[in-house]
């Protein structure tokens, strides 16, 4: 008989493997349907048309990445704590800018976190949620025909405009509408932060309605035209209250509203630094014209 060897097994720790998620994604243009694109879309705005024929429009869209290490620490250590919540996942969270750039992929992921928080609002916001993963898709079909010259997303607006005369072209239109998106949901969250921990009486904060009217109003108010305008004063009534987002965003785990709140105030750190960039692109481009109006952003510069 032969002896019984017994060999040494990884511990559990060791054993494990992390597992890398993709998300759904979905912001705001002002335009029609692309009818070139594969899956449901939505109108969120009034009809733009460009030189080149197109309307704006958005598709739906998914893909994986895999996360730095410094992700993870970052958001399960310190006084957030061990607890997960939707914003702590590596995988939402905005990119560290790299060499005065924003990393391409990355970002493009952690936007599609932002839509499916989007999701969390109701199913009166999910045109909305719609078109920030529709033009999240006219991004990443850029990015997709070349990854290496595309990896920062600088380099992929300078080809998109070079192929294009100088103009916007599908991929340049889909990220000014994703840009325009994000700069509202930064807005949104940073008030969501802001009133949150400067309230006393918590129940007394607990409606959204306020919150988001602010955020469209110092945000995408400016780009939209009179049809827009009505549609989203109607969504902004079916607002929940924020007891239901906390929730949502606590994935299943019960009183720890603080640590939601502290999570998302993290996430909004490199948010900011990378609308910001983009935000300032587009304005030195000639894509877009500065917002009059004070923002986070604002602050950020001062």
């Amino acid at each position: 008989m032969k002896p019984i060897v017994r060999q040494n097994r990884p511990i559990a720790s060791e054993r494990a493997k992390p597992r890398m998620a993709y998300e759904k994604s979905c912001a705001f243009s002002d335009g029609l349907p692309d009818h070139q694109c594969a899956k449901h879309v939505a109108d969120t705005g009034s009809r733009t048309r460009h030189t080149n024929g197109r309307s704006s429009g958005s598709n739906i869209f998914c893909c994986t990445i895999d996360i730095l290490p410094r992700y993870r620490q970052r958001m399960t250590s310190g006084s957030c704590g061990e607890v997960r919540t939707y914003f702590s996942h590596a995988e939402r969270m905005f990119p560290e800018i790299e060499n005065g750039k924003v990393p391409t992929e990355q970002f493009l992921m952690a936007c599609q976190g932002i839509a499916d928080f989007v999701g969390f609002l109701g199913t009166a916001f999910t045109p909305v949620k719609n078109d920030i993963s529709g033009n999240v898709a006219k991004v990443r079909s850029k990015f997709e025909s070349n990854k290496e010259k595309f990896k920062y997303l600088e380099d992929l607006i300078d080809d998109d405009l070079a192929q294009n005369g100088g103009k916007l072209g599908y991929a340049t239109e889909g990220l000014l509408w994703l840009k325009r998106g994000l700069e509202f949901m930064l807005e949104l969250l940073t008030e969501m932060v802001r009133e949150y921990r400067s309230s006393a009486d918590k129940n007394a904060t607990e409606s959204l309605v306020d919150i988001i009217n602010k955020a469209y109003v110092a945000t995408l108010k400016r780009h939209h035209g009179f049809v827009s305008k009505q549609l989203f004063k109607v969504v902004i009534i079916a607002a929940p209250y924020r007891r239901t987002i906390l929730k949502a965003l606590a994935e299943g785990n019960e009183g720890i509203d603080d640590i939601c709140i502290d999570h998302i105030a993290a996430h909004l750190d490199n948010f900011r630094i990378n609308v910001a960039h983009v935000v300032d692109y587009y304005v030195e481009k000639k894509l877009d014209t500065p917002n009059p109006t004070p923002t986070s952003l604002t602050q950020l510069k001062n």
